[in-house]
């Protein structure tokens, strides 16, 4: 069994999750570099191994717990697709594009060139 996360860390991978932006959660986090510093600085703490580990750990967890994986993901996006080539068009249904971008890189889940949707 590995050593436990520091606290930084583990607050590093705890704001990671709300955005899925290694940059922003090392500022939020707590730690001092700012600009390219802190871009070098998070991409270097992203890749640790115990970090990694928390991360899938934690997003895992998260799926469990809201029941949402992306088989539901896909088919939500399916759904919205049918919706929108329905001959007369709904009101009022704003896109949310980074929102889905996000749901799908925290899925794992990448747009091919044809446009399809496929896991990574």
């Amino acid at each position: 069994m590995s050593k436990p996360l520091t606290a930084h860390r583990s607050r590093f991978v705890d704001e990671y999750l709300t955005d899925l932006n290694a940059t922003q959660a090392y500022i939020r986090a707590g730690y001092k570099a700012r600009g390219n510093a802190a871009e070098t600085a998070a991409a270097r703490l992203f890749r640790n191994g115990q970090v990694q580990e928390a991360i899938q750990e934690r997003m895992q967890r998260r799926s469990e717990r809201t029941e949402i994986d992306s088989d539901f993901v896909l088919h939500g996006i399916a759904k919205n697709i049918k919706r929108c080539e329905q001959a007369t068009p709904m009101v009022r249904m704003p896109v949310r594009l980074a929102s889905s971008r996000i749901i799908r890189r925290g899925f794992g889940i990448a747009t091919s060139p044809g446009g399809l949707l496929s896991r990574k």
